[in-house]
């Protein structure tokens, strides 16, 4: 069951994305993608993927997971010679794909040049009758892929830009302000559609209501409501029918002490849970604690910082849990680099500051997929 194909084909059956049209292009050009890889992975080819953006590539990479067969270029495309290309002529990569849009004809023409056979992705797309006007990676104003560098500055190809939670609060408020009746509903759809990206039911369904009394098109949300219903209930049931003894393991960052307190969902968990009330991290940053309890070790007593990635030779957590026939799937933007590949999940977050309940959403699909039992 791929919950995640079921729900976008109800938001495409009801026209829910009419006012994001990029979203269902942008889906189909993801699938075509992961096809390509996949074809790569299965067949034991060789491929390069060039870009100029550290967004395209860590796209890739999640698809390829940690298949040595597929390699990755990224050149500067504001050098006119585009000297970081010449990789390519020294040695046999196999296929090229460019994943560049923009400023792809300039690396184009570099490869006419050179009399190197490429494929341009979105040549890809548009013979499948996918016609792209902005970069398949992106939905709206997302904060794209963001990297910390060595000295801890937020580096991003725009700069910070808006979130989804930033758009949807910006609808509802229309919304609330304007006079336009037509007005209105659009920015009501826009909001119901926002918030079923997200995966936030709870919040849709508020929108579904004023949809139904106010748009004069009762009929095709109530419709639209009850399919996501009948979802959601196929998926109750199913992960309840799972034999397995999944954990499910949270990891809430940078909750100020006390915050927890006004957290109902929280709460719900702590009621049903073992709570150990004197428990504390040895030091307050991320990484090192996520370290500690990966590795059994500390970054400065036993120097763990020199390990930046957990992998199975250095963490006996994950040696008990595979032995144990457990699989690990981390769904995370931001410790993209700290587990190797084939722990982290299918979906590639393009902004770090994805809503958790994406992310949560991604978890149950990815559980739902699998036969084993789950970390």
């Amino acid at each position: 069951m791929d919950i995640n194909t079921e729900i976008n084909e109800i938001i495409f059956k009801y026209h829910i994305d009419q006012y994001y049209p990029h979203y269902r292009n942008m889906y189909e050009a993801r699938r075509i993608l992961r096809n390509v890889v996949q074809d790569i992975v299965d067949n034991g080819q060789q491929a390069v993927f060039v870009a100029d953006d550290e967004t395209e590539i860590e796209l890739i990479k999640c698809m390829s997971k940690d298949y040595s067969g597929i390699c990755f270029l990224s050149y500067d495309r504001s050098d006119t010679k585009l000297n970081q290309l010449e990789d390519i002529r020294r040695q046999d990569c196999g296929h090229v794909y460019l994943l560049s849009y923009y400023g792809a004809e300039h690396a184009e023409r570099w490869f006419r040049m050179h009399h190197i056979k490429y494929e341009w992705v979105y040549d890809l797309f548009e013979r499948r009758e996918i016609f792209l006007q902005r970069p398949f990676y992106a939905l709206g104003k997302e904060d794209l892929y963001t990297l910390l560098v060595p000295n801890f500055e937020h580096v991003s190809r725009d700069g910070w830009t808006e979130s989804f939670q930033c758009e949807l609060y910006c609808q509802r408020s229309k919304y609330e302000s304007v006079d336009n009746l037509r007005t209105k509903q659009i920015a009501l759809e826009k909001c119901l559609f926002l918030t079923l990206y997200m995966r936030n039911f709870i919040e849709a369904e508020k929108y579904v209501i004023l949809l139904i009394k106010e748009s004069g098109d009762a009929e095709r949300f109530q419709s639209l409501w009850d399919e996501i219903q009948g979802l959601l209930d196929d998926i109750k049931v199913k992960i309840r029918g799972r034999n397995q003894k999944d954990i499910i393991l949270y990891w809430l960052d940078a909750i100020p002490f006390g915050d927890e307190n006004v957290m109902p969902y929280l709460q719900g968990i702590l009621e049903k849970a073992m709570v150990f009330e004197n428990a504390f991290t040895y030091v307050a940053n991320t990484r090192p604690t996520l370290r500690a309890m990966f590795m059994g070790k500390k970054d400065i007593d036993d120097e763990a910082y020199k390990t930046p990635e957990i992998t199975y030779d250095n963490s006996p957590v994950i040696q008990f849990l595979e032995k144990e026939g457990y699989g690990i799937r981390a769904f995370t933007g931001y410790f993209t680099d700290v587990f190797p590949r084939k722990y982290l999940s299918d979906y590639f977050y393009v902004d770090q500051y994805e809503t958790i309940s994406m992310k949560m959403w991604d978890m149950l699909s990815d559980m739902l997929r699998e036969e084993r039992k789950m970390l």
